[in-house]
């Protein structure tokens, strides 16, 4: 028999042990994990092993833990995730192509995606950005 989602987070301290057994308890997999994540198996392999996941991870994690439907506040009860900021006025003036530009970013595996953002990040300082 399955155990109460509340005695799984309740008797743990261990990230990985309590994510694996929340996979279980909902029916999920390790590797709907890395599905949901956007990750390989091999780095939710990683995540089950942690006894406590580092910052950039958990970000990640808590990303596959909310498409699977899990709150991932069941695994670490004090996260608080950022504030919610709404980014829709920020790309309602975008051209059909940079929206369909947009959605590739935004589907890109999460290495993908920053290394994007160094790349920006380094054009912003080197003003090398056509006007």
């Amino acid at each position: 028999m399955l155990e109460p989602l509340s005695e799984i987070t309740a008797s743990m301290s261990h990230d990985g042990e309590r994510i694996r057994k929340l996979l279980a308890a909902t029916g999920n997999t390790p590797a709907d994990l890395a599905r949901a994540a956007n990750v390989t198996r091999t780095a939710v392999d990683r995540y089950l092993k942690a006894d406590n996941i580092g910052k950039n991870a958990w970000l990640t994690v808590r990303a596959g833990l909310t498409k699977l439907g899990i709150d991932p506040r069941k695994v670490k009860p004090d996260d608080r995730a950022e504030e919610e900021i709404d980014l829709r006025p920020l790309v309602t003036d975008f051209s059909r192509d940079q929206l369909d530009r947009l959605r590739k970013i935004l589907d890109a595996d999460a290495l993908s995606r920053e290394k994007l953002i160094y790349f920006v990040d380094g054009l912003l300082l080197t003003s090398q950005i056509r006007k």
